[in-house]
């Protein structure tokens, strides 16, 4: 294994933690969904983990491109109309193509075994190419070149991949050590407050990465 990513692991970390902001509101907004009606927690985390994914998350991954990238502060109406678009095209096209896979491939492997698999390869496939799509916008060049960049230098990236595995690995733990799937607020916050804070720091190595690694070998 390759420890040359950790050093911009551990700069992303200090960048994320200098935005708790970024990570407390959609903590905060799920605590008061879920705690309406508890009895169906279960429920409202995956309608929630939608509103996250195709509003909040290409919005907050904006804002930190602008402030590590443009070195500037927009407001998040400015983000959004900046970048929201380009993110949610390329996030619908990936989550399409994997319900397409798993519509196909449900009658002969188990449906839960499916999803699990491609959680974790869809983290895996878009650790470039999410953030390619702010560098780039829809140009279909920014797949081929994040898969390059993913796959060029496995040993490079493997951190980058072992710490993108790290919400499917506490879910499996939390499953192993109750014996059962816990629908309770508390253990929901606890995997979303986890769950954010990795995908904001991959996000950002992956940005510190591009931009030492491969954009400014292209200029």
């Amino acid at each position: 294994m390759d420890l040359q990513a950790l050093k911009y692991i551990n700069y992303a970390t200090s960048i994320v933690l200098r935005h708790l902001i970024l990570l407390i509101l959609p903590i905060v907004v799920g605590y008061f969904i879920f705690i309406e009606d508890p009895e169906k927690v279960d429920v409202l985390s995956y309608f929630y983990s939608l509103v996250l994914l195709f509003l909040y998350t290409p919005v907050a991954f904006g804002y930190f491109f602008e402030i590590v990238v443009n070195k500037q502060r927009l407001s998040l109406f400015e983000i959004f109309k900046k970048h929201w678009l380009n993110v949610t095209i390329i996030l619908l096209l990936i989550g399409l193509s994997c319900v397409f896979l798993i519509f196909l491939l449900a009658s002969i492997i188990d449906p839960n075994l499916l999803i699990g698999f491609f959680v974790i390869s869809i983290n895996i496939i878009t650790l470039y190419i999410i953030p390619l799509v702010f560098y780039m916008g829809r140009d279909v060049k920014t797949i081929s070149l994040g898969l390059k960049c993913l796959f060029g230098n496995v040993a490079f990236n493997s951190p980058l991949i072992i710490l993108s595995m790290v919400p499917i690995i506490l879910n499996v733990l939390i499953y192993k050590i109750t014996g059962k799937e816990v629908n309770s607020i508390e253990i929901h916050m606890f995997k979303w407050v986890w769950l954010i804070i990795i995908d904001y720091i991959l996000f950002v190595s992956a940005l510190l990465i591009l931009e030492d690694k491969v954009l400014k070998k292209e200029e």
